[in-house]
């Protein structure tokens, strides 16, 4: 029996062509959905990182995010300022809608002072609260008329 030499070559090419395809296909992965907080709001800017690599997407103003994976079996990292550093593993999904946990440790009321900022907790001087909203109510346009006299023993000038 005699064969064609260019067809056993072909062929061959061609079975590699289609395992390499078929694995690339296998392992990459696109994974998209929204990010929410325990209320159910979207929230926007979160980062979502796949673990062990630099590959990584910012939800958008929606809530929204879509990332490509190398893996269909990824761990993707959720993070956002005030809520708690979470990992999911996709586990071959590509839908993956994520609602994030509030970090109360994070939330110490923190003070702006002339030197920079500090816990509430560790200030030993007085502190006063000045409302936005009634200072938006003024008829001054200049932040420093606007505070005038709204804290007792302050002098803004």
């Amino acid at each position: 029996m005699k064969y064609n030499l260019n067809y056993i070559v072909s062929a061959f090419a061609f079975a590699f062509l289609f395992l390499g395809i078929q694995s690339a296909i296998a392992q990459a992965s696109t994974v998209s959905g929204t990010v929410s907080d325990n209320d159910g709001v979207p929230l926007p800017g979160v980062t979502i990182i796949e673990k062990n690599t630099n590959n990584g997407v910012v939800t958008g103003f929606d809530g929204q995010y879509s990332i490509n994976t190398s893996s269909s079996n990824a761990t993707l990292s959720f993070s956002y300022l005030g809520y708690e550093t979470q990992e999911v593993a996709t586990n071959g999904r590509t839908s993956i809608n994520f609602s994030m946990i509030v970090d109360e440790n994070q939330l110490d009321p923190v003070v702006v002072v002339g030197y920079g900022t500090q816990k509430k907790s560790s200030i030993t001087g007085a502190v006063a609260i000045v409302n936005v909203e009634e200072t938006e109510k003024s008829q001054y346009t200049n932040v420093v008329d606007r505070l005038q006299g709204r804290v007792a023993g302050v002098s803004v000038s």
